[in-house]
């Protein structure tokens, strides 16, 4: 076997390899991670260094990631090492995979039949929690014991961001195409997906649903007046539905009101001392107490935070915070995590990434018409990732490598060459 035919062979294995990691990064944790490991491997022994460098060299995007990666790792220096920077760092490697991918030659139908993939995944999730919200079968989910919850295979958290793009993905398509029987077919996928979503408990990919949709429509239909209004009416109309349908969406609504309100309330009422008080661990009143605790951590570290993996240890020893009875754990917002670890200069580094993927992306996508969804997809991670440690967490963060490595950043892919019927041939 010659060594051309040997590399071929690998190259058609990392090929597969994607299209199975695009179906399994919303199904399975364990069998996505063999998946990862495979592809680097496989990446590893196929040699050609010395071009592969070059190719992650061409790209801002991956040496940005891989500067950010060696400052956190970097961290350590005034850190410490335990199983929490093992842990974050661990995490935070998988981003590396992107540099990895985008070092990879890969055809566009291997690319279209991967997202297509993911979308394939993202349709049993949404028919599993919509099964499991109206009681036909049941999943243990440790959250909101004793509720009807639209999970399916991967917490609420990440179940609607996943859903969010999804949905903006098919829409995209439903407005891009001509054909009657496509625009059928995205319709019914649409009304599954929106089903889950605001079924779900997930009010992160919920709310920036609303506000990427909002944009995107304004972008597409700002010189279309009619079809803007046809479909900001429309909208708001289903907002309507949605709410006298399903008691989530606004029940959701009023509890997040409602823990704002208490949390002030018990800190107004306790403003000498709220060792004696709780804020009855609610997702809210949790996420308040932390950003004022954390906040104070990052006064004293500023510029290069506390250390990599130390966050937690340095929430534990503070003095004076508010609800100490709450337990130490990450701060839900992904800005205040880094800030925390490796401080100001941490955090423009980790922003750096978003900036030169921007750039990356305006720079191979000029002809295309729905570069807009493009854009929108690390827009709403900016968005998010207030609401929690998305860009820690091992399925948002295998999530923000696939779609950027084989659909922002890739030049020629587009919304309107999906055929649903390449993943099949």
């Amino acid at each position: 076997m010659s060594l051309f035919t040997f590399n071929i062979k690998k190259n058609n294995a990392i090929y597969y390899l994607l299209i199975l990691l695009g179906f399994f990064s919303s199904i399975s944790v364990f069998i996505s991670d063999i998946i990862i490991f495979s592809i680097l491997l496989i990446w590893i022994l196929k040699g050609n260094f010395k071009e592969k460098l070059e190719s992650i060299k061409g790209s801002n995007f991956s040496i940005a990631i891989i500067i950010f990666f060696m400052f956190y790792v970097f961290g350590l220096c005034w850190g410490s090492w335990n199983m929490d920077s093992w842990k974050w760092i661990s995490k935070q490697a998988l981003l590396l995979i992107i540099p990895v991918i985008l070092s990879i030659n890969i055809p566009k139908k291997i690319i279209y039949s991967s997202l297509l993939s993911f979308l394939c995944g993202m349709f049993i999730n949404a028919f599993v929690s919509i099964g499991t919200y109206f009681d036909f079968w049941e999943i243990s989910y440790q959250h909101y014991p004793g509720e009807n919850i639209a999970i399916g295979f991967i917490d609420h958290f990440d179940h609607s961001v996943f859903l969010a793009f999804s949905s903006l993905l098919i829409i995209a398509k439903f407005l891009q195409t001509k054909s009657i029987k496509v625009r059928v077919f995205c319709f019914i996928i649409l009304i599954l997906f929106i089903t889950s979503l605001f079924l779900s408990h997930g009010r992160a990919g919920q709310y920036v649903f609303l506000i990427m949709l909002s944009g995107f429509l304004l972008v597409n239909f700002f010189k279309k007046p009619k079809y803007l209004i046809f479909s900001v009416t429309l909208i708001t109309v289903s907002l309507i539905v949605i709410n006298f349908t399903s008691s989530t969406l606004k029940n959701r609504f009023n509890q997040g009101l409602k823990e704002s309100e208490e949390f002030f309330n018990l800190l107004e009422y306790s403003s000498e001392n709220t060792a004696d008080v709780t804020v009855t661990d609610t997702a809210i009143g949790d996420r308040l107490t932390y950003l004022i605790n954390y906040m104070e951590i990052v006064q004293s570290n500023l510029w290069f935070g506390c250390g990599t993996g130390n966050s937690l240890n340095e929430y534990r020893l503070l003095k004076n915070k508010i609800f100490p009875n709450v337990p130490a754990r990450p701060p839900h917002n992904n800005y205040l995590f880094i800030l925390c670890e490796i401080g100001l200069i941490g955090l423009l580094f980790w922003l750096n990434i978003f900036i030169q993927l921007f750039i990356d992306i305006y720079k191979n996508n000029k002809s295309s018409r729905f570069k807009i969804i493009k854009f929108i997809f690390p827009i709403m991670f900016l968005l998010i990732c207030f609401t929690d440690e998305y860009l820690v967490r091992h399925n948002p963060t295998l999530f923000f490598c696939f779609f950027t490595s084989l659909f922002c950043l890739q030049p020629g892919i587009s919304v309107a060459d999906f055929k649903f019927g390449n993943l099949f041939k």
